[in-house]
Parts: structure tokens; C-alpha cells; sequence
């Protein structure tokens, strides 16, 4: 097992926040509409709060990923392997129903919290043989319950028939993260549109300059 020394992991740590500013300004500068420049100080704070929301949710992925690898020291643990995401995915598709909310009393944050950790416990209970762990079959009993939630869920989801409309499983599974993209691309197209306009009362300004210097 390679051991970094204390020089190493700080240029690391100093690169990798580098790189992570380089790329974050250039997100910052490119909007809905095509344009690539520095936002105006009415679309900034929308762009700034996207930006730092998805580098909030990716570093979260990140030091998770990391934990399991080093907990259960295999490359190729993660959330998805092991049914935490589709542990929290069900339980906050669930919490939809008016009965199951309304007999726990959680938020949807918090219910989803409460399957990934159920999931878990599952994971290591069935994977637990005399109180050691295997990190093969932990790998392959927690692929065997993301499966077991991914059915469940669609299950669900064919019996309540909620196709892909507002509010609806789709929805729930890509509009977790919420932000106010809509209404920066609304800045984004009202600014184009105020320079369109204050162009074209150039335009005719100088068109009437230009028949005034004509007349005689």
C-alpha cells in the first residue's frame, strides 16, 4: 500500500483546489443562452449558487466513494455498488405517499437519510459471517440489494402509474438538486432582449442624425 508523505498530499490538495477554481469560474462565465463572459451582478448570484451547489453534491460523492475504498480497502466500492444511493433513492420516493409520510413524520431529506442507512445495515447484516467481513461478498451482497431497491421502486412506480410529469418519479430521481436555473436563464434572455433594444434606439439614433446632416 502506497504511503503519501505530508508534502505530497498538500500539492495535491493545493492542485486539486486549483483546479477546481479554473474550472468553477469557467462555469460561471458561460450561460443558458451560448454567451461566454463574465455575468452581469444580476445573474451572478444564481450562476454562483449552481456552481457551488454541484461542487458541494460532487465532493460529497467523492468523500463517500473515498471512505468506502478505505473502509472496505477495494477500488471498486462505492455508494452505487453497496445500495446506500438506491437505499435513500426508494425511501424518498415513498415518502411521496401521503400515509407513509404522514405515519413518520420526516422530511424528505431525512427519510432518505434513513434508507440509506437501512440499507446499509442490511448490506453488512446479510454480508456479516461470525462477525468478519468480506469485501468480495459485501460487494456482491450490496449489488443483490440495489437491485432488490431498484425493483421495488419501479414496482412502486407501475402501480401508481406516475409517468415522467412535474412532481413524478423522473422528476423526483433529476430534481433532487434544486436551483433557480430557470430563472437565471429568464436574466439571461431578458438582458439579450434590453440589448437588443438599446441597440436598435442606437441604430435609429443614428439613422436620424444621419437624415438631419442630409436636409439642406
Amino acid at each position: 500500500m502506497t504511503r503519501w508523505s505530508l508534502p505530497t498530499l498538500i500539492l495535491t490538495v493545493l492542485g486539486s483546489a486549483f483546479a477546481w477554481a479554473v474550472i468553477a469560474t469557467a462555469c460561471l462565465m458561460v450561460g443558458s443562452t451560448g454567451d461566454i463572459g463574465w455575468p452581469s451582478a444580476q445573474i451572478l448570484p444564481y450562476r454562483l449558487e449552481i456552481v457551488l451547489l454541484a461542487s458541494l453534491v460532487g465532493a460529497a460523492l467523492a468523500a463517500a466513494g473515498v471512505a468506502y475504498q478505505a473502509i472496505l480497502r477495494n477500488p471498486l466500492a462505492d455508494p452505487y455498488l453497496l445500495g446506500v444511493s438506491s437505499g435513500a433513492m426508494l425511501f424518498a420516493y415513498l415518502w411521496q405517499f401521503p400515509a407513509v409520510g404522514a405515519i413518520l413524520a420526516l422530511g424528505e431529506q431525512a427519510f432518505a437519510f434513513a434508507g440509506a442507512l437501512s440499507a446499509v445495515a442490511i448490506v453488512f447484516f446479510l454480508a456479516s459471517n461470525r462477525g468478519r467481513l468480506e469485501p468480495v461478498t459485501l460487494l456482491l451482497v450490496g449489488v443483490i440489494v440495489n437491485a432488490v431497491n431498484g425493483a421495488i421502486f419501479l414496482l412502486l412506480n407501475a402501480i401508481v402509474k406516475d409517468p415522467a410529469r412535474p412532481g413524478g418519479a423522473v422528476a423526483l430521481l433529476v430534481g433532487w438538486v434544486r436551483s433557480d436555473a430557470s430563472e437565471a436563464r429568464r436574466l439571461d434572455r431578458q438582458a439579450d432582449r434590453d440589448n437588443d433594444a438599446a441597440l436598435r434606439r442606437y441604430n435609429r439614433q443614428l439613422a436620424d442624425l444621419g437624415r438631419k446632416d442630409e436636409q439642406p
